[in-house]
Order: C-alpha cells, then structure tokens, then sequence
C-alpha cells in the first residue's frame, strides 16, 4: 500500500513540475472562402503568422500549440484579380492545340502536331474548359520554449489534407468543318484519355503518365519550421502610451513537405516542393491606455534554388495548366515579403481580446532554366504560373484565456477569419 501511495505522489509530483513549465496555445481558424492564388503556396496559416505570436513568457517556459484551419468553399483568383474556379486561375481553357507545340518532329507528340497543322485555332478549336472543386484542411503542430536575454525556439510542423474532384472538361469545339471533326476525333472529344495516351510517350515509358481525369486525394507533412524569435517589452511611463515591443526572428524551413506530382492535375506541394529556405521578419507594437495596441509587422521568406524533373512549357502559346513535357529543370525561386497592420482591442491583463489585420503579399516571380538544350528555356519561362503575384488579406481574431497570468497551465485560445 505505502509502495502505490509512494508511486501515486511522484507521479503527481512530476505532473506538477511538466505544468509549471507548459503555456498551451490553441488557435482555431475558420475561412469563409479559401482562396488559392497563381504559383503555390496556398493562402494558409504559417508559423510566422501574426497570429502565432504573443507575449514574451518567462524563461524556461514551454509553449505548446494546437492550430486548425478550413476553408468552407475554395475559390481561385486569376491574374486580373477575378474570382474563378481553381482550374482556372491561371487560363480560363486550355488550348489543346498548342499543347502538341515544341516537340521535335519524330516524336509521337511532334507527329500528330502535323497531323493537326492544317486545324488552325479559330479562337474555339481544340479550346476545353475545366471546372473542379478543391477541398483543404490543414493543422499544425508547434512547440516553443523561452530563454533568458528575451529569446525563444520554437518548432513548427504542418499536416495537410487536399483533394481536388468533380473534375470536367467541356469541348468548345463546334462540330462544323472537317477540322472541328478532325481535332475532337484525336484530341478533344475525350480529352484525358488522349492526353494520358499522348503523355506516355514522352520519355521513359509509364514514368511521365499524366492523368487529368481522375480526382486525387492526398494527406501528408508540411515543411518544418525551425523559428528563433528575440522579443522584448519596453514599459513607457506617460499617460497614453503604456508599452512598446520589438520582435525580430530568423528561421529557416526544412523540406519535410510532399513535393508536387508532376503526373496529377493541379499538383499542390505541400511546402516549398524540396526546396530549403530562409524565413526573417521584425514587427514594432504600441500599447496605448490598457486595452488597445497595434503595430505593424514586416516578413520575408527566401526559398533556394533546387533541380529536378518538372513539367513545362515547350511553347510560348501553351497554356499552364496541361503540359506534355516533363524535363529536368533548375528553378529559382522569387523572393517573398509580407506587410502587416493590427490593431487589438481588449482586456489584455485578463486576456480578452478582439483584433483586425490588414495583409499585404508579395510573391516575386520564378526563373527557370532547362538542363537538356532540347526545348527552349524562353518557352518554359514564359508560364504564367512563374510571374509575380500579390494578395490582400483581411483578418478578424477573437482570443480568451483561461488561468492566472503567468501562472502554470494559463491556457490562450483564438478563433479568426481571414479573407479571402
């Protein structure tokens, strides 16, 4: 008996000591109308997310956190900033035609675009519109612990959940001239099927197989972030402004992440698709009275150059969506930076509070260069998923906590919106 009691309070002992150490964090999101934009990645919660980021703790502190994320419909936006179906976001059809372009002539591809030379594109010819439904989840797991001088580490681990299904292909082909009848006999009458046939003799046999008929789901690991944050509180005696904070990090993300599958329709990678990269980023807070800050918050992110096997362009006229060619590529990555205003309203000595964020993303555009002299770089970098982008978020976040400030076991929760 005195043997079990003696088990029992060492085990409470040591749950005790865990819980004086442990800040848990948990952050649900909820997005009205996910939205995916022209050259991956996804609009999704990152570990350097405002949101992901409060008070300094005490040294020796464990943080932990919890965050889950869906979007309720998923909505693409093309290049003119328009909301279309993710199929879409970069050509609103695919030209079929100019699919075939760029092949040396010997090729099965290369013959059956003579074939075809005679069926010119009449703005409707060999043109197939696709239409699908893409659906998104996300979580992640982190965890961070303090350091004396203001310092912290903390570890970041995403898990996604994608599908893409109810996928269709509409033939704007008309049935009128001999050509109409000649392209949707080899091409556009049953579109998957012929690029599927048409892909597979390109290369080695069975590896470069491209199927854009049947849906896909996959689950699987993001990139870890590995994030050092130096942050800092600067109490000010006056009567308005009560604090200013400086936050500064340095990270870098690992390729833990599933890369794009080349021979899917409308591959997601799963991070930054194999490659390393560098992520740093400061923001400045003013506290004024005790129930209203706000700041501004400034991240870039660096993604190195990698080289393998990707699908391109072999044309300068072939649209991004559908690509016959899959060649050895070394691609560099445009550079990243995003702008952050906040303002938070709230009893922050309690740990309520209500907070709206303006977003401002730039993605800088890619460059491409083809190991083998056989097709042309030009054709490949003239992609529209390679070009610059940008995109405005608007956020709305609602947080609670529950036990005493500073004390073992205080627990933080937020709930936000972010659109689009």
């Amino acid at each position: 008996m005195n043997s079990n009691l003696k088990v029992a309070s060492m085990i409470k002992k040591s749950i005790q000591l865990l819980f004086k150490m442990v800040k848990v964090v948990c952050l649900l999101s909820l997005i009205g109308n996910g939205s995916v934009y022209a050259n991956f990645p996804i609009n999704v919660v990152r570990p350097y997310d405002i949101d992901m980021h409060w008070a300094p703790q005490p040294a020796g502190t464990w943080e932990y956190g919890v965050v889950g994320e869906f979007a309720g419909t998923v909505n693409a936006y093309n290049s003119d900033g328009k909301k279309t179906n993710v199929l879409q976001m970069w050509e609103c059809n695919v030209d079929s035609l100019a699919m075939l372009r760029g092949f040396p002539s010997e090729t099965d591809i290369g013959q059956t675009n003579a074939l075809l030379a005679g069926a010119t594109d009449n703005g409707v010819r060999g043109h197939v519109v696709p239409t699908g439904t893409l659906n998104v989840w996300d979580a992640s797991l982190s965890i961070r612990y303090f350091f004396p001088a203001n310092l912290s580490l903390g570890i970041y681990l995403p898990l996604y959940t994608m599908s893409l299904g109810d996928i269709k292909w509409n033939d704007l082909t008309r049935n009128v001239t001999d050509e109409d009848l000649l392209v949707k006999e080899i091409l556009t009458d049953d579109f998957p099927k012929h690029v599927r046939e048409l892909s597979e003799t390109f290369g080695c046999k069975g590896k470069n197989t491209l199927d854009i008929g049947n849906s896909w789901k996959k689950t699987g690991l993001g990139d870890l972030t590995v994030l050092g944050v130096w942050s800092k509180n600067f109490p000010q005696v006056k009567p308005v402004l009560k604090n200013v904070r400086l936050t500064g990090r340095l990270g870098l993300t690992i390729p833990t992440g599933l890369k794009t599958d080349e021979n899917l329709l409308f591959p997601i990678p799963y991070g930054n698709d194999g490659a390393l990269g560098v992520v740093f980023g400061l923001n400045v807070e003013l506290q004024w009275y005790n129930w209203i800050r706000g700041g501004v918050q400034a991240d870039f992110w660096k993604v190195f150059g990698d080289t393998r096997d990707r699908r391109v362009k072999t044309d300068t006229s072939q649209t991004d969506l559908v690509l016959l060619g899959k060649i050895r590529t070394h691609k560099e990555w445009g550079f990243n930076r995003r702008y952050t205003l906040y303002l938070e309203l709230g009893d922050f000595t309690r740990g309520y509070s209500v907070g709206f964020a303006y977003q401002y993303f730039n993605k800088g555009g890619d460059r491409l260069n083809l190991v083998s002299n056989t097709y042309s770089t030009l054709a490949a970098e003239s992609a529209t998923s390679l070009e610059e982008w940008k995109l405005h978020n608007i956020i709305l976040d609602v947080s609670g906590s529950f036990g005493e400030k500073n004390t073992s076991g205080r627990t933080r929760f937020s709930f936000f919106y972010k659109h689009p």
